[in-house]
């Protein structure tokens, strides 16, 4: 895979993946360079920061973000739904659900341990690290 950097003078150069350049700038050697995205011509680029809000809806187990098209023939609406889907996908890729049956099954193991935090939240957290427990019901 190629990376690009931007030199202090203002050249962008294509540097290979695992070059020295590549291994120095990753290891805070090179301040010299900074790594930029390159971008098609064509492509349509949308910033994170211009996605709008998300939230959870019908006790968190649907994600939301607010808005509404009117019809299909309006392409300024309809390019806001698709931002509204990326800003879903993207935050439910960050904050995946908790499935709760992982939740109580390991607050429960957590709870025969002497801990002194409240066993519940910490299972919480650990669920949402990814932790699993086999659950048999």
């Amino acid at each position: 895979m190629t990376r690009y950097f931007e030199y202090r003078g203002g050249a962008v150069v294509p540097v290979p993946d695992g070059s020295n350049l590549a291994y120095e700038y990753d290891m805070g050697q090179r301040r010299d360079h900074t790594e930029v995205k390159i971008a098609p011509l064509d492509a349509i680029v949308i910033s994170r920061k211009d996605l709008p809000p998300v939230e959870y809806i019908d006790g968190g187990e649907q994600v939301h973000a607010n808005t509404y098209v009117e019809s299909s023939e309006n392409p300024a609406q309809l390019r806001e739904y698709a931002i509204a889907l990326l800003a879903m996908a993207d935050h439910v890729e960050k904050h995946p659900p908790v499935d709760e049956e992982q939740v109580k099954a390991l607050s429960t193991l957590l709870w025969g341990m002497s801990l002194t935090a409240d066993a519940t939240v910490l299972a919480r957290r650990l669920v949402e690290r990814g932790v699993r427990v086999e659950v048999t019901v």
